[in-house]
């Protein structure tokens, strides 16, 4: 009988337990940035995109970490390998408007064909214009 009350509540608990996402989000909400930036990072190394591209942007900006923007292409080039286009579109932006990086049109191109290729339009309008120059 114990057995199964144990079973039960790990059930509940796990029915009720917040991921790490949430956790983050509901951080961030609150102002908590060093909290949220926590649970982004935990998030992110679990494979969730999403949470890649907010702790790169929070590395990028300062907010709740110190500001890094090694880090930042670190998280947002996982973010994008995790086929998350907002990751593509910012590891994109770095080359090719140096933030922190080296400038480098064939890395952005690629960021911005893969993040084309995921539906977002501002990566494409922006890779039409690398087209167009040719920089890529």
């Amino acid at each position: 009988m114990k057995k199964i009350l144990l079973v039960l509540a790990m059930v509940v608990c796990a029915l009720y337990a917040k991921s790490d996402m949430e956790l983050a989000e509901e951080a961030f909400d609150k102002g908590e940035y060093k909290t949220s930036a926590q649970y982004f990072t935990k998030a992110c190394e679990a494979g969730n995109g999403e949470a890649c591209w907010a702790i790169g942007s929070f590395h990028n900006t300062g907010s709740g970490v110190k500001l890094d923007h090694t880090k930042a292409a670190k998280f947002l080039t996982r973010g994008c390998e995790l086929d998350n286009a907002e990751s593509c579109y910012n590891i994109a932006a770095m080359y090719y408007d140096p933030i922190g990086l080296k400038q480098d049109y064939s890395k952005a191109f690629t960021y911005f064909s893969k993040a084309c290729t995921l539906d977002h339009g501002r990566s494409c309008y922006i890779l039409g214009i690398c087209m167009s120059m040719d920089l890529a």
